[in-house]
């Protein structure tokens, strides 16, 4: 009988993808074995359980490694093992790929080969693109370009999609059954392998602590974009006045009369529960209960940088 060798994490909280995938082994009686990274065992999954809490609540059997080494864990592979790596950031090398054959899966909740690369919902936000799929597909030494195994072809609902948490909290509504689905296949022998087709793009891992920034010299409606592209779960865009750092994790934008470029990020009014932001193109509108940031701070007249 077939057994699994997953490799990864849940993404930020939540208990999605391997809560779900490996639900679905133990439902059916199939042996498993994770294999995670010390540093995700402190990420937060959902109902604030960090990783490793989530582990022992559910009794999954894991072990840790920094580096794959494929000496140290072929213990736990043999004929029958089918590997599956979910959320990892390991790049797999030749030798486990190789011993594996074509029996090692990688899941993408995102298109291919549209959509190859990390931080994809962010990156779909960002260029207001709400149509996907989810993927496993074959780990080649080449990033999210193997063979695909399963596809599903999703639509998401824009007017619903208000932040990458929204975003994913819709893609996982398919997830059980596309799990179920792909480990149906894999124990009956009927996995048929399909080439990716169409045009490629790849786009690299996101950090909003690093990346998240934002420029007011944007037109509005890309700043708000950025603006959702980086909050929830994330940890927010973020920008300055002065010195001090505020992260902004929701805000609209309303065409009007222009204002001139150099305005672009003037706070030109303050009511109680909104600050105003101007723009070349525009007027962005902000939440304060949407502002975080260390020190109280008034508004009015400043400029964000």
């Amino acid at each position: 009988m077939k057994n699994f060798l997953i490799f990864g994490s849940n993404r930020l909280n939540e208990n999605n993808p391997i809560g779900e995938f490996i639900k679905i082994l133990k439902q059916k009686k199939i042996n498993y074995h994770l294999i995670t990274e010390q540093r995700k065992l402190n990420i937060k999954s959902a109902n604030n359980l960090f990783f490793k809490e989530f582990l022992k609540k559910k009794g999954i059997k894991y072990s840790v490694e920094k580096k794959i080494n494929i000496n140290k864990i072929r213990k736990y592979i043999n004929k029958n093992t089918v590997a599956i790596s979910f959320n990892s950031t390991w790049k797999f090398k030749k030798d486990l790929i190789k011993l594996l054959k074509k029996n090692f899966y990688n899941y993408h909740c995102a298109d291919l080969p549209s959509q190859k690369g990390a931080g994809c919902i962010s990156w779909n936000i960002l260029r207001d693109i709400y149509q996907t799929s989810l993927n496993f597909h074959l780990v080649t030494e080449e990033y999210d370009s193997g063979d695909i195994a399963l596809r599903k072809n999703i639509n998401l609902p824009k007017k619903k999609i208000n932040y990458p948490s929204d975003y994913l909290d819709y893609l996982s509504k398919f997830e059980n059954f596309f799990f179920l689905n792909f480990v149906n296949k894999i124990m009956k022998d009927k996995i048929k392998l399909q080439k990716q087709t169409g045009n490629s793009f790849y786009w690299p891992r996101l950090n909003a602590e690093k990346d998240g920034r934002i420029d007011w010299s944007y037109n509005g409606d890309d700043i708000v974009k950025l603006i959702k592209a980086f909050s929830y779960p994330y940890s927010g865009a973020y920008t300055f006045i002065k010195n001090l750092k505020f992260k902004i994790y929701e805000a609209k934008f309303y065409k009007s009369k222009k204002f001139h470029p150099y305005q672009s990020g003037i706070v030109f009014r303050v009511e109680k529960n909104f600050i105003y932001v101007a723009n070349a193109k525009g007027v962005i509108k902000i939440d304060k209960k949407s502002i975080i940031c260390k020190k109280k701070t008034k508004f009015l007249g400043k400029k964000f940088l």
